[in-house]
C-alpha cells in the first residue's frame, strides 16, 4: 500500500500571503510559479516535500515558514525569487535538487543542516548576494556548478569528509580569498576556482592527484601555490598567467648516479687491494 499523500496542487490568486492548508503532505509541481502577489507563505507540519518548480519565478516573495518535516526540495522548486533575503531550512531536510535555488539574488545568509546528504547541480548559482557559507559535514560532494556565479561569497567552509568538488563548482566566485581544501579530496574538477579574481590562499592535499583544465584560470591573486610531489598530472592550462604556482622538484638524476658510484666504490677497492695482494704471493 503507498502511504498516504496529500497534494497541494495549485494557487493562482492574488493574495500576499497564503497558508497551505493542514492536511498536505506535498507542495505540487509548479504550484505557486509566477505568481507574482504571493510575499509571505506558510508551510504546515507535515509537508515532506516541495515539488519541482513550486515556486518558481515568484519574484515577490520575501519569507517562506517551513516545517519540521521537510526532506526534500525539489529542482528549480525556488529560482528566480528575486526578493528572497533569508530562509531558515529545517533540521532533518535531506536533499536539495538541482537549480533549487538558481539566481536567488537577493538571499544574503543560508545555513545547510547537517541532514542535508545532497546539494545538486547549480542549486545556489547566481545567488550574487550570499557572502559566507558552511557545507555539514554530511556532504561528500560540491557538485556542478553549485556556487557559480556567486560572485559576493567571501569565504565557504568545505567538510571534512568531502571528496569530491566537480566542474565549475565555485567558478566566478570573485570576492572569495581563502579557501581550505580537506585532506581525502579526491577530485578537482575542471574550471572548479575558475575567474576567483581575488583568491589569495588555497592548499593542494596530498591526496588529490591531478589538477584539471583552467581549475585555477583567471585566480590573478593567487602567489606561492606548493604543489605537492603526489601529483599526476597539471593541465597545462590550470593556472593563470600571473599566477606563480610552486612546482615540485624534479628528480636529481645526476646526484642519483653518483651516489650509486659512491656505493660501489668500497668494493671496487677491496677488488684492486685483494689483486695485488695476490700477485705479492
Amino acid at each position: 500500500m503507498l502511504p498516504y499523500q496529500m497534494v497541494f496542487a495549485s494557487y493562482t490568486g492574488q493574495d500576499d500571503t497564503v497558508c497551505v492548508p493542514e492536511g498536505a503532505t506535498h507542495i505540487g509541481p509548479a504550484a505557486f510559479q509566477r505568481n507574482r502577489y504571493l510575499r509571505d507563505v506558510v508551510i504546515p507540519e507535515g509537508v515532506v516535500q516541495i515539488d519541482d518548480e513550486a515556486f518558481d519565478a515568484c519574484v515577490n516573495l520575501e519569507h517562506v515558514s517551513m516545517p519540521s518535516t521537510l526532506k526534500a526540495i525539489g529542482a528549480r522548486a525556488f529560482k528566480g525569487c528575486w526578493r528572497l533575503q533569508h530562509l531558515d531550512l529545517p533540521e532533518g531536510l535531506e536533499d536539495i535538487r538541482d537549480q533549487a535555488f538558481l539566481r536567488c539574488r537577493g538571499l544574503e545568509e543560508l545555513s545547510i543542516p547537517e541532514s542535508v546528504t545532497h546539494l545538486g547541480r547549480e542549486a545556489l548559482r547566481n545567488c550574487v548576494s550570499l557572502q559566507h557559507l558552511r557545507l555539514p559535514e554530511s556532504i561528500r560532494r560540491v557538485e556542478e556548478g553549485l556556487l557559480r556565479d556567486c560572485v559576493s561569497l567571501r569565504s565557504v567552509q568545505l567538510p571534512e569528509s568531502l571528496e569530491a568538488i566537480e566542474d565549475d563548482a565555485f567558478n566566478t566566485c570573485t570576492k572569495l580569498t581563502d579557501v581550505e581544501l580537506p585532506e581525502g579530496l579526491g577530485w578537482l574538477g575542471r574550471r572548479a576556482f575558475r575567474g576567483c579574481a581575488e583568491l589569495r590562499c588555497i592548499n593542494i592535499p596530498l591526496s588529490l592527484p591531478s589538477l584539471e583544465e583552467r581549475v585555477f584560470l583567471g585566480c590573478r591573486s593567487l602567489r606561492g601555490l606548493e604543489l605537492p610531489p603526489t601529483l599526476d598530472f597539471v593541465d597545462p592550462a590550470a593556472f593563470d598567467p600571473l599566477a606563480d604556482p610552486t612546482l615540485p622538484p624534479e628528480p636529481d638524476n645526476d646526484a642519483g648516479a653518483a651516489e650509486q658510484d659512491a656505493e660501489r666504490q668500497p668494493e671496487a677497492s677491496g677488488n684492486v687491494a685483494d689483486a695485488a695482494d695476490a700477485q705479492n704471493v
